[in-house]
């Protein structure tokens, strides 16, 4: 079974927090909110993930989904 995140987004909304950095890195509950929707994929049985990025957020996103 494959699953799609979507991160492409700036996180206007969620200003000044985001003004450093994307919204799926900012840490919730002690860890980066992307690897909540991660795990929630996984125990739902999903194997194939795939996350759509932004151009401006690729890279943070990528390594933060490295350390998971």
């Amino acid at each position: 079974m494959k699953g799609l995140i979507l991160a492409a987004g700036l996180g206007t909304r969620l200003r000044p927090i985001t003004s450093l950095r994307p919204k799926p890195t900012i840490s919730v509950a002690n860890r980066p909110l992307i690897h909540h929707a991660v795990d929630n994929l996984r125990s739902a049985g999903i194997d194939h993930i795939g996350v759509v990025v932004g151009v401006a957020t690729e890279v943070s996103i990528r390594e933060t989904l490295a350390d998971n």
